[in-house]
């Protein structure tokens, strides 16, 4: 099996699964160690950027070639906040389209649109998360860290509210929670690329 990380090869002698994991372990604690991250694994040049420690023991019999790219904390750091702010502008924009049915009556594809977000909005809750672990590892300004953090804590707290609307079946309590809550952190969210361009270099 041929091992690579970022593109140097890594010498081994694998012949099995327990020494495959054995080897994998070592590596990805180098990787940690020098305050790296894995971006994607490719497993015979198919990439992977989630669940490829899974596809690796399944796939191990078949792999010829196994890329491990990596990227540093900053890096990481502009990554998934370009995300978080991108994602934000996307959501604000279709945001009046998701809360405005809630007045009247859903139809299938409205209650779609509203589960869609709540997923994204979970994903964006772990995402400003992961930000304030690499904002401390990379001594970024504390402003952006505080920020960050009240966002969260807000995001947070205004899920555990919705959920029991969602129970209660309070569609415009519902509502005004999407209107007069979210939004403004959304918007809070997107002037970061703006206001803290420090953050981000």
């Amino acid at each position: 099996m041929d091992i690579y990380k970022d593109g140097k090869c890594v010498p081994n002698t694998i012949e099995n699964v327990q020494e495959l994991d054995r080897f994998w372990v070592e590596m990805t604690k180098k990787i940690s160690e020098s305050t790296r991250y894995i971006k994607v694994v490719e497993i015979n040049e198919i990439p992977f950027y989630d669940g490829y420690e899974f596809q690796i023991v399944q796939q191990f019999d078949e792999i010829r070639s196994l890329h491990v790219f990596t990227i540093s904390a900053q890096e990481s750091l502009n990554e998934t906040l370009d995300s978080i702010i991108n994602y934000s502008a996307k959501v604000l924009v279709s945001l009046p389209e998701i809360y405005r049915p809630l007045y009247a009556e859903l139809e299938q594809e409205h209650w779609e649109q509203l589960f869609a977000l709540l997923e994204g909005m979970e994903w964006m809750v772990q995402a400003i998360e992961f930000s304030v672990i690499l904002i401390d590892q990379t001594h970024q300004n504390e402003s952006a860290n505080t920020i960050l953090q009240n966002i969260q804590l807000g995001l947070q707290e205004h899920f555990v509210i919705m959920d029991q609307l969602l129970k209660e079946e309070d569609l415009i309590g519902f509502g005004d929670m999407l209107q007069y809550e979210i939004e403004p952190l959304l918007t809070e969210l997107t002037r970061i690329e703006v206001a803290g361009e420090d953050v981000v270099q």
